[in-house]
């Protein structure tokens, strides 16, 4: 099913994109 597919690559995205911002946030130069 695409949808499947769709809504995993999606919580993958959103996962990465969390551990992103908050590795950003952790740094001496992060806002």
């Amino acid at each position: 099913m695409r949808l499947v597919i769709i809504v995993m690559v999606g919580v993958l995205v959103c996962l990465g994109m969390m551990s992103f911002l908050q590795y950003v946030s952790e740094q001496p130069w992060g806002q």
